[in-house]
């Protein structure tokens, strides 16, 4: 049957609900068979392949699919627990994309020569109960060992076999239609199965990839992954942050390295996992080298602790803590950089173009060499760790990024136009972060008489030394509080259309005026941002001045500023309010005032409306 568009719409508002993934599962499942886009069906496991989106991409072990399939056989195969979770896809009635498929499993099987060879007449592609499938077509084809016994007629894995058991087999349409829907079967159901293996940091790292591929956000892509229910779920943030900020950006090529190296890494046993310690270890350890976040060293070090023989409860242990702070070591980091540049040199055999004049013969000599290098120098003191950020923001690639972004994520705290000091090489001079280059940052002083003072700090100068703060220049201030005289000096003269009365003082008009035609400017003392301020100009607080009482005494004070709009009343009743707050601009700033928004009447008492009462919502 037909995918109509009633029926994409119903599927699309199940897949973005927030119901649980084996919730979802359960209705779609219900809405294909209902519309004929799913059937159960007896099959046999020669008839299956691997779906190339189980697991995310990462398919599967080939060791991982001998283990379960060695306790199958010890605990006893079960065929009504099997057919919990044996959902599989029909393949692909498009050539082009069934070669691709085919291919992806003869690419699985010559990584893992212990998994049956695919035939090229198989039908299906499994995204539940795939390694008792392969387990069991790799009995059937001779690829492992079995004992006789096990084979014999009236034998459960006999008779699985050689008559299968019931699958659900869902359209090739459905996946032409919702790409990512093998993605949240494989979730489900890989998470849901009889003898059960926990998913990996890699088959999340390759579903967040797949899911991003797809058109998901980040944030989208995360959820898709936390559906699946995986061990790694308490620290998942951690490896998004991996693989956002160190696998190469939105196409992320790293995640694929990784996942077909963890299959290779297999060789040493079945799939490990990372562990939440060495996860949040490796997304925010601070290598110490300025202009990159290393995130090459980052993907080796995944790589190395993939291949580890010592584990402990499935979680390898061959990396820890002490040792990437021993790396941070500068002269560390200068050893082991050599050592990464002449291995790649010899290996791709140009090292007649390296710096360096020696000509190494042999990784062995470039080994020895290391080792002698590395000996002798000084442990790392403890490394701080990289400030977390949310995972869910955008990827980034940091193989292509220029050393203006690298200096922008290794300091989260330098920010364009706030302002910083540095007490030791300043003293208490007030900088500006006016532009970060490649060159490195440029913070800018600007005294009130004098030529602005420009600091350039490169990229290998300690960046720390330059702390941001809330505290601002005077010298700026002075400059806007000139400006903010200038540019209200000449804005309209009150004097003649309003008169004050009181005490306490208050403004009437001394003339009758139509709507719009009175405007009282703002001037006041400027101050540094407060956020509850009521009036501001340019990022800065504005604060009326000092409040005359008495008018008789007004010449007295030499200092008293008369400000009509400081003596505008208050009032919570929007029927008695006259006047409203507004803006004008002049000169760059953004000036407050406030304009008649009624016509007045000779006498009449102006009142706004209060802050208070605004922020209620009071009618006008």
């Amino acid at each position: 049957m037909a995918l109509t568009a009633a029926l994409q719409s119903e599927a699309n508002a199940i897949l973005a609900s927030d119901e649980a993934a084996n919730d979802k599962v359960g209705k779609l499942n219900r809405l294909w068979l209902q519309h004929g886009l799913a059937a159960y069906q007896t099959q046999v496991p020669e008839k299956f392949l691997v779906h190339p989106l189980n697991r995310g991409g990462a398919m599967l072990n080939g060791h991982d699919v001998l283990a379960k399939g060695e306790r199958l056989i010890t605990q006893g195969l079960r065929r009504d627990l099997m057919e919990t979770s044996a959902v599989a896809f029909a393949m692909s009635s498009q050539a082009s994309k069934r070669d691709e498929q085919l291919a992806a499993n003869k690419d699985l099987q010559a990584q893992f020569p212990k998994l049956a060879p695919v035939r090229g007449n198989e039908l299906f592609l499994t995204v539940g109960c795939s390694r008792t499938t392969a387990y069991l077509r790799a009995l059937q084809f001779g690829a492992v060992e079995h004992a006789g016994s096990h084979m014999q007629p009236g034998h459960a894995v006999h008779d699985c076999i050689h008559s299968g058991w019931r699958w659900l087999i869902l359209s090739d349409i459905l996946e032409a239609s919702f790409p990512a829907l093998p993605l949240l079967y494989s979730s489900a159901l890989n998470n849901n199965n009889a003898v059960h293996v926990a998913s990996t940091e890699m088959e999340c790292l390759a579903t967040l990839s797949r899911f991003l591929r797809l058109g998901k956000t980040l944030a989208q892509a995360i959820e898709g992954c936390k559906e699946g229910e995986p061990n790694c779920k308490p620290y998942l943030d951690s490896i998004a942050y991996f693989a956002k900020t160190y696998t190469g950006g939105a196409d992320m090529p790293l995640v694929d390295f990784l996942v077909s190296f963890s299959a290779f890494a297999g060789v040493y046993g079945g799939s490990l996992m990372l562990g939440s310690e060495f996860s949040r270890l490796i997304a925010f350890h601070d290598f110490k080298v300025q202009g990159t976040l290393c995130p090459l060293a980052r993907v080796a070090c995944v790589a190395c602790q993939l291949s580890s023989s010592k584990q402990t409860d499935g979680i390898a242990r061959l990396l820890v803590k002490a040792d990437l702070q021993a790396v941070s070591a500068k002269r560390k980091v200068e050893v082991f950089g050599r050592l990464c540049v002449r291995a790649v040199l010899l290996l791709v055999r140009k090292q007649k173009l390296g710096r360096e004049t020696t000509a190494w013969d042999s990784f062995e000599t470039i080994r020895d060499r290391f080792a002698e290098e590395i000996m002798g120098r000084k442990p790392a003191q403890q490394s701080p760790a990289l400030p977390a950020e949310p995972a869910a923001s955008a990827p980034v690639n940091l193989l292509d990024a220029s050393k203006a972004s690298m200096i922008l994520m290794q300091n989260k705290r330098l920010e364009i136009s706030a302002n910083y000091l540095n007490v030791e090489a300043h003293g208490n001079k007030i900088f500006k972060l006016a532009e970060v280059t490649d060159a490195g940052c440029q913070f800018e002083h600007k005294p009130l008489f004098k030529d602005s003072e420009i600091v350039l700090v490169s990229p290998s100068e300690d960046m720390h030394k330059w702390k941001k703060t809330k505290k601002t220049a005077q010298v700026t201030i002075s400059r806007t509080q000139i400006a903010l005289c200038e540019a209200t000096v000449d804005q309209g003269d009150a004097n003649e259309s309003v008169t004050f009365l009181g005490p306490p003082l208050a403004l009437c008009a001394s003339r009758a005026m139509g709507k719009g035609k009175l405007r009282l400017v703002a001037y006041g003392l400027l101050g540094p941002l407060d956020a509850k301020a009521t009036h501001k100009v340019s990022g800065y607080s504005l604060h009326p001045p000092k409040a005359i009482s008495d008018l008789d005494k007004l010449q007295e004070d030499g200092k008293a500023m008369l400000v009509p709009f400081w003596y505008v009343k208050t009032t919570s009743d929007a029927s008695q309010a006259n006047m409203r707050v507004a803006q004008f601009s002049k000169a760059g700033l953004k000036i407050p005032c406030m304009i008649n928004e009624r016509a007045l009447e000779v006498g009449e008492v102006l009142y706004v409306l209060a802050p208070s009462a605004e922020s209620k919502g009071v009618k006008r």
